[in-house]
């Protein structure tokens, strides 16, 4: 669900886990942080039916390869729309030690259709100043998601 709030867009989605076995097979040397990631995009391409991901490449942007201490490799991928960040949602594609992906975590909002232009520029006022203090604020493009939790009542 969408709504426009100020020029706003808040998209409601949900948050949860996905965990899959089986990947393509993976090389036993070492692996550098862009084969890494070319692994991690082509498994989410692979299992995009299931995750409602329409195009793996175009839907992620790197934020990070971290490697642990038993030799996995954990590859965090922001959501983008539009090249756009999708705020709070983030997958974490796991590999093996020789970079096969086994299992992807996190928050992914499917569905995004809203438009990524910022509205127009706002003049803002300070308290207690007058217009010729007042600034205009460029806009900036980003997509809140509002994932609503359910609440306990006692």
């Amino acid at each position: 669900m969408k709504a426009w709030v100020g020029g706003l867009a808040i998209v409601l989605g949900l948050i949860g886990s996905v965990s899959m076995t089986g990947a393509a097979q993976g090389d036993a040397s070492s692996v550098d942080d862009a084969t890494a990631l070319s692994a991690s995009l082509a498994y989410l391409q692979t299992h995009a039916p299931e995750l409602g991901i329409r195009d793996a490449h175009n839907e992620f942007r790197l934020r990070q390869v971290v490697r642990d201490s038993l030799g996995q490799i954990h590859v965090r991928l922001d959501q983008v729309y539009r090249r756009v960040p999708v705020y709070g949602k983030q997958l974490i594609a796991h590999l093996d030690e020789a970079g096969v992906p086994h299992s992807v975590t996190g928050a992914y909002l499917a569905g995004i259709d809203v438009s990524t232009q910022p509205s127009p520029y706002r003049r803002l006022e300070a308290p207690h100043s007058n217009a010729s203090r007042a600034q205009s604020i460029p806009p900036r493009r980003r997509i809140w998601c509002y994932t609503p939790r359910p609440r306990a009542y006692a």
